[in-house]
This record gives C-alpha cells, sequence and structure tokens, in this order.
C-alpha cells in the first residue's frame, strides 16, 4: 500500500498497481466482492469481527465444512478449516482473542476482522506471473501437494503444473479474469486456486501483489528460465522494460522440479535445522532455505510461521524429481 501511494501519479508518478486495487486485492472480503460482481466465481463467505456478528451469520444454514481466515494477511496464518458449528465457535473464540493480543499484527489487519467461507473442494494450483497495465504477460501454473491438517499449512508442490492442457487453460482463464477484475494491476502476481477434477470447477482463493515465497521463485527459473525478481524490477522501472523484451534469461535447468515445506508435529525447542555438504553438491538440489535455529521454540500448526525449511529438487519428470527431492531431504537434519 505504502508504494502503491509513493507511485501515484500526483506523488513519484511511477508504474503500479493502483492503490484502490491494492487495498482491494489485500482484503479478502473485497476481493470477494469484486470477483462476484466481474462475474468470476466466488464461494458463500461472510465477514465477521465478533462472535456476536458470528452467532448471527450461523443463524442461516451454512454447508460445513468451512474454512476461518483473518480478512487482511497472508501465509496461511490463523487458518483452519472447521466440521461444525461448535468446532467454529470455539477456533473463533481461541484466535480472534490470540489476533487482538499478540501485538504482532497490524491494528488495521485486526481490524479488518474475519472471513468465513463454505470449502470448496478441489485441487490447489498457483498461478506465478506478471500483469503490466492490467494485463497479464506471462503465467505458469504449479501444482500445491496436498495441505496440512485443518491449519491448511502448505507442504510444497510440483512445477510445472502435471494437470491436463485443458484444466491448466481453465485456470489460466481464471487468472486473466481475476486479474481483469483488479484494474490497473501492474506487478508480479502470485495467484491461488482451485479445481475440482470431476465438475471442472474452478475457484479463486487469493491473488498476492508479489513474489510467490519459499521456492516458487526458485523453481520457476528452474523449469522455464523466468527469474521473478528481474521481471519485478523490469515492471518498476520503465525503461529497463522498454529496452528489455519479456523472455526467458536463460534454458531452463530441469523439465520439472519438486519442492517440500517442512514442519514438525509438536511444542518443542530445535535441536537441529540445517543441510549438509552432501545436499548442496547433489546434482538434482536447486534450492533451500532453513528457519529455524538451534535453541529457539518450535510452536506447530501456525501456517508458514511454523515452516522449518523448504527444499526443492530437480528432474526429467515428476516422479524422477519427487524421488531427487526425498534423497535430497535425508541429507538434512530437521529435529
Amino acid at each position: 500500500e505504502i508504494c502503491a501511494y509513493l507511485c501515484a501519479a500526483e506523488r513519484l508518478n511511477l508504474p503500479y498497481t493502483p492503490l484502490a486495487t491494492v487495498r482491494q486485492v489485500r482484503n479478502k472480503v473485497r476481493f470477494r466482492e469484486a470477483c462476484g460482481q466481474a462475474g468470476v466465481p466466488t464461494p458463500r463467505f461472510a465477514n465477521v469481527h465478533t462472535e456476536d456478528e458470528l452467532l448471527r451469520v450461523l443463524e442461516k444454514d451454512w454447508s460445513y465444512p468451512l474454512i476461518l481466515k483473518p480478512a487482511r494477511g497472508a501465509g496461511s496464518y490463523y487458518c483452519r478449516k472447521v466440521e461444525a458449528k461448535d468446532e467454529l465457535l470455539e477456533v473463533f473464540a481461541a484466535f480472534d482473542g490470540q489476533l487482538r493480543s499478540e501485538g504482532k499484527t497490524p491494528e488495521e489487519d485486526v481490524r479488518g476482522g474475519w472471513i468465513l467461507e463454505e470449502w470448496f473442494s478441489g485441487w490447489e494450483v498457483d498461478v506465478d506471473g506478471w500483469a503490466k497495465d492490467g494485463q497479464v504477460e506471462w503465467m505458469l501454473v504449479s501444482d500445491n501437494k496436498p495441505l496440512q491438517s485443518h491449519a491448511c499449512c502448505e507442504m510444497g508442490g510440483v512445477y510445472p503444473s502435471q494437470l491436463p492442457e485443458h484444466l491448466q487453460e481453465l485456470l489460466r482463464e481464471l487468472t486473466r479474469q481475476v486479474v481483469r477484475a483488479s484494474p490497473g494491476l501492474h506487478s508480479v502476481f502470485h495467484f491461488e486456486a482451485l479445481v475440482n477434477l470431476e465438475t471442472q470447477e474452478v475457484m479463486p482463493v487469493e491473488l498476492n501483489l508479489r513474489l510467490g515465497g519459499a521456492e516458487c521463485p526458485c523453481c520457476v527459473e528452474a523449469v522455464s528460465g523466468v527469474f521473478l525478481p528481474l521481471m519485478a524490477a523490469r515492471l518498476a522501472i520503465p525503461s529497463v522494460l522498454d529496452q528489455s523484451p519479456v523472455q526467458a534469461l536463460e534454458a531452463p535447468q530441469v523439465q520439472v522440479a519438486a519442492s517440500t515445506n517442512e514442519y514438525a508435529q509438536h511444542k518443542g525447542v530445535v535441536e537441529a535445522c540445517e543441510g549438509s555438504e552432501e545436499l548442496y553438491s547433489d546434482p538434482s538440489f536447486l534450492g533451500a532455505a532453513f528457519f529455524a535455529t538451534k535453541g529457539s521454540s518450535y510452536e506447530p500448526l501456525r501456517g508458514a510461521m511454523s515452516c522449518l525449511a523448504w527444499l526443492a529438487a530437480g528432474g526429467r519428470d515428476a516422479n524422477e524429481a519427487e524421488q531427487n527431492l526425498q534423497r535430497c531431504l535425508s541429507f538434512c537434519s530437521l529435529k
């Protein structure tokens, strides 16, 4: 939001997504409203701020499971899938109290409250790319591995997507629709969506006006030759963008990249979180980051905040990439 404010025509007059669009995208309630107005598929949802509001919302019939998450913010922090009303009320009371008292979340995000949505069952994908002046210029669809537990912790993925081409095209068209519903979008983006493999229905989850986190830039570059951080710079600096046509920087390193996000299952103290020399010398190794430090406390089921490390490896196909990933993971000490 600060960047959009400074780049406005009356200030620095630099290319960027308009402030109104940034605010729309960062607020999940406004994002859902904008998608609905543009004819983009939208689940049933409600914005709640208090337990009394939640009880009033629940007076109507809802189809469980539901998902509760902060209306603002990212990283699957304070997200929870619930199967029944009693569980929802218990989770809301705990999460709302924690969010308001922890002092880590910006006050404006706290005031945004919560979004409650009916669960859409489908295969989760990411779409990474960029848009210039409101039009998608390039994108890559990748598959997400199944989420960990009801806390919606992301577990890694496969780049590029292994879904049939017609399903990938449905997801690319959904991306174009969401970008068109976000006026003037001028940024790299990380778009999360779902596709039901039986009905072929698609559903947006959220649109992030930034690089994908963790392994995303590494894996995108490995399979496409496109380095998203450089494209973000080109979008921000008109002279560089105009003189440098959009193209891959180099030939792809691998046909397929597989990644994992690693978590522990219980609270405790981190004893080790590192990779060995064998990891970094493995020919299939693409990249890794180890977040936890020895001696630090650990708490599970807090979305991206609980991720100990990410790791990525490549191969000639998805099976080989996953096998290589598991071998690379064996060269890590995580406990």
